[in-house]
Order: structure tokens, then C-alpha cells, then sequence
């Protein structure tokens, strides 16, 4: 390649993850609600024990050393986000020009992939952990689906592919499932499939490499994730109890809203929507997606060119990798968007599969009204998230609580035991040198009591001692839900403030 033009290159890719992790930057805050799981993380955090089995490790040691330099949990937390989604863009970038789109297209895939992404959004504003290996991720998916090429191209892949997917895992022990490619390469062997193999085996032996070699130089003061996770996933089991079977209707409906979810409508639950744009949301749009997809599909795979197959990679690979991705949601928390987000970037490289083909006949058209529906979801997100706009009543009022304990400055709160468990995270990160207490009405005299900790773990206290307490502070904001019998319980003559 020419240098002038490299470097021009270099720059570009730079720019948008500069570019977009700022932008990323300016939209994240804590005033909104965040993951439950960043909340705890935010927590924990000051207090890292680096002992036992943790399936963030590399996550959390980019945190810890943000926070050495002077940075804040939060900020370190917002920083890891914004910086992952800079490297996503520019991964996306580099992915689309390497499969040969150039211009606008390459714009257009991006833009799809940061705009048309309600899901993508959705974990954005949240800041969910699981953006930060995204773009090793996506590295490693271009690269092990790949058409074949040079035999010293082909150990190159190899070789940054399995170094992708190690890095990826130590952010995210999730990204487990693509040891598939193990398998896989065996059987590249067997069929004599060489250049797949080559990829394939030095993909195993620079992921070995890389994971291990991390656990090696932070000298095994932790056990590496794999070893727990790796059997559990190989039996096809949840990582904690699921009341539904795995082979039921209930679970297909599970997949079915987890997808809607990811590809959609990632917060509606969290959403008070007039009828009619919950109905087209929910019902119409997704009818209309799933039948817009599978014409897209369709035309993708008519419009290959006969010779293709002697240019393309193995089919056995992309397939095997879309279908980890695909059964990984059903199989785990098939509710949640975040089990969707590899889904998500296989989806992204078909995208470009698609673009590719030059679409016409009308085509277009039906790509343009998918990429609308997507773009509207995305707005629907952001709108919600942005301003009180579809926010149920019970988000208004935490708003309204975090004010009201900042402006009586009290030291100690108390909520019904059946709080929404995100809501009664972010208020405990709104007091760091409060203490929040759930209290359950159980019955005349029976009044169960727990403390939240620091790290948002609950633990039963003595309901007296809670009284005691708050007797010595001079009382303590309590939820307007707690009821009078509760407050008569800890504090006989007290009254609510």
C-alpha cells in the first residue's frame, strides 16, 4: 500500500473512534438510570478483591488503573464505554473497507451499526460492561469468516484473530462459545480444507497464548474464568436457574422478545407508551422486520455469483459461528439484550454481505424501511432516555426521591422491600454516605428488615436496631410506599418527613 495513502487511513480510523468516543462521552451520565451491574461495579470496585474467579478480569484492571491515575469509579466506568465504542466505529470502519466497500457505503454500514441499533443504544447509555469487548469481537468474526487468501495472509489472520479472541474473553468471559473454532479446525484438518485449518489452528494457539499469558504476568493471583464457565456452557446450562424449560414455548417466546428487544425496543418495559405506538412497536413492526429481513436474506444469497464459493470462506465456519451466536440467547437469559450483542455483529457483516450485492429492483427500497424501522427504535431510546418522555410513573418518582433526599441531606433511607431492585441501585449510588434500608410489611408487629450494602448486596438487620438508629439521626427520609404501620413499627411516635 502506498504510505501517503496508509497513513491517510490511519488517520481516518483514528478520527472516528476520537470522533465517537466523544460524542459517546458527552451522552453518558448517571443521572439516568445505568445497568444495575454498573452500579455494583462502581461500588465494588475501590475494594477489588483480584483473588478467585472473576469473568471481567482485563475490564476490571483497566478500571483499577484509571482509577490510580485520579479517576473517579464513574468516570472510569464512563471512560472504558466511551473508549470502547470509539474502537467499535473504528473496527466497523476498518472491517467494511477490508470486505470491499469503499465511499458511501462504508459510511452507510456504520452509520447503520451506530444509528439503526436500538439495542446497541440501549447498553451504550447504560454503560453495560459487555461494550468493551465488542471490538476485539468484531476483529475476530472478520477475520475467522474471511475469504480465503495467502498461505502467510492466512497465518497472519490466525495469529491476530486468536489474540482478538483472547482479549475479548478476558474482558468478557462470554465470548467462551467461540472456542468452537477448536472443533471446527479439526475438522478443516479431517476434510483437507488447508487454509482454513492454518487459520484455524494458529487462532487456537495465539488465543492459548494471549489468555494464558495474561494470568502468567498478573502471576496467577486469579483463576482464569474459562476453567469454571467452559464445562457449564459445553452441557448447554444457564449460569444460575431458569424456571422454564429449555425445550418449551415459553422459552421460544423468551428468544423471541429478547431479539424484539435487541433489534427494537431494548427499554420498552421500562416505558409508559400511548396504545398506538406500543401496538406498532411491539406487534406491527417486528411482523414487518422479520418479513423485510428474510427478503434481504434472500436476495443476499441469490445475488452471489456462481464462482463464489471458490472465493469465499468455508461455508462450515460462518455458519457455525452464526449459529453459537444465535443459540447462546435462547439457551442463556434469552430476555436480556446484552446475550444478543454477538448476534448483533454477525448481523452487522451480513449487512455488509448485503451491501455489497448493489441492491436494485426495488430491494433498496425494502432495505431503506428496515434501516427506518431501526432509526425510529433508536429515537424511541433516546427520546425516553433524554427526557420524561414515555417514562412510567415510577421512574418519575425516582427522580423526584433522589431530590428530595440531596435537599433534607438525610443519612439513612428507607423503601418498600418490592422496589424495583435498578431504581433502589441508583439511589444507593446517589447516597455514598447514606445507608438504604428495605423494609417488608409482613403482618400486624411483623416487620422484616435489610440493609443494602456499599456493593448492593442485601442482608437482614434487627428492625429494633434500625429504629435505634434512626432515633439517634433524628429520623430518615422514608418512601412515601412504606406504610404508617412500618414507621410505627421502628419508631412508634415518629412521623413521616
Amino acid at each position: 500500500m502506498d504510505p501517503s495513502r496508509a497513513m491517510r487511513s490511519i488517520i481516518t480510523v483514528c478520527g472516528i473512534a476520537l470522533v465517537t468516543g466523544l460524542i459517546t462521552a458527552a451522552l453518558l451520565s448517571d443521572t439516568a438510570l445505568l445497568d444495575w451491574d454498573t452500579y455494583q461495579r462502581i461500588q465494588f470496585i475501590t475494594r477489588y478483591d483480584a483473588t478467585g474467579v472473576d469473568t471481567h478480569v482485563l475490564y476490571h484492571a483497566l478500571l483499577l488503573g484509571l482509577i490510580h491515575l485520579g479517576v473517579s469509579p464513574v468516570n472510569g466506568v464512563f471512560a472504558i464505554t466511551s473508549g470502547s465504542v470509539g474502537l467499535l466505529a473504528a473496527t466497523a470502519w476498518w472491517v467494511a473497507g477490508a470486505r470491499g466497500l469503499r465511499g458511501r457505503a462504508r459510511g452507510l454500514v456504520l452509520g447503520v451499526l451506530l444509528l439503526a441499533s436500538p439495542g446497541f443504544a440501549a447498553l451504550t447509555l447504560m454503560a453495560e460492561d459487555n461494550l468493551s469487548y465488542l471490538p476485539p469481537l468484531l476483529c475476530f468474526l472478520h477475520l475467522i469468516t474471511a475469504a480465503p487468501v495467502t498461505s502467510s495472509r492466512e497465518r497472519l489472520r490466525g495469529l491476530v484473530a486468536g489474540a482478538a479472541l483472547a482479549i475479548a474473553m478476558l474482558l468478557n468471559v462470554t465470548a467462551l462459545i467461540f472456542l468452537v473454532i477448536g472443533p471446527l479446525a479439526i475438522l478443516a484438518l479431517v476434510l483437507q480444507r488447508r487454509a482454513e485449518a492454518q487459520r484455524l489452528l494458529l487462532a487456537c494457539v495465539s488465543f492459548a497464548a494471549v489468555y494464558y499469558g495474561f494470568y502468567a504476568l498478573s502471576g496467577w493471583s486469579a483463576e482464569p474464568a474459562l476453567h469454571k464457565y467452559i464445562w457449564q456452557a459445553a452441557s448447554l446450562q444457564d449460569f444460575g436457574e431458569n424456571p422454564t424449560s429449555t425445550w418449551s414455548w415459553i422459552r421460544v417466546e423468551h428468544f423471541a422478545y429478547g431479539a424484539r428487544a435487541m433489534f427494537l425496543a431494548p427499554t420498552a418495559y421500562r416505558m409508559d407508551l400511548p396504545p398506538w405506538l406500543s401496538d406498532g412497536m411491539l406487534f406491527y413492526a417486528p411482523i414487518m422486520m422479520i418479513g423485510l429481513q428474510g427478503v434481504l436474506v434472500w436476495w443476499t444469497v441469490k445475488q452471489q455469483p456462481e464462482d463464489a464459493q471458490a472465493r469465499q470462506c468455508w461455508a462450515v465456519i460462518p455458519l457455525a459461528v452464526f449459529g453459537v451466536t444465535l443459540a447462546f440467547p435462547y439457551l442463556y437469559e434469552s430476555l436480556l439484550i446484552e446475550r444478543w450483542d454477538m448476534f448483533w455483529l454477525c448481523h452487522f457483516l451480513w449487512f455488509i454481505s448485503f451491501i455489497r450485492t448493489r441492491p436494485r429492483m426495488g430491494v433498496e427500497v425494502l432495505a431503506c424501511a428496515l434501516i427506518t424501522l431501526q432509526i425510529l427504535g433508536t429515537g424511541v431510546v433516546l427520546k425516553h432516555h433524554f427526557s420524561d418522555q414515555f417514562a412510567k410513573e415510577g421512574e418519575l418518582e425516582l427522580r423526584t426521591t433522589i431530590d428530595q433526599i440531596r435537599e433534607k441531606d438525610r443519612a439513612l433511607a428507607l423503601f418498600p422491600a418490592n422496589m424495583n431492585r435498578q431504581y433502589v441501585a441508583h439511589i444507593a449510588h446517589h447516597m455514598p454516605n447514606g445507608a438504604v434500608y428495605l423494609v417488608d410489611d409482613k403482618g400486624p408487629s411483623d416487620v422484616v428488615c435489610h440493609r443494602v450494602s456499599r456493593i448492593l448486596v442485601e442482608s437482614q438487620v434487627s428492625c429494633k436496631r434500625l429504629g435505634a438508629r434512626m432515633h439517634h439521626l433524628g429520623g430518615a427520609f422514608i418512601h412515601v410506599d412504606v406504610g404508617s404501620s412500618v414507621v410505627n413499627f421502628l419508631l412508634p411516635e415518629a412521623r413521616k418527613h
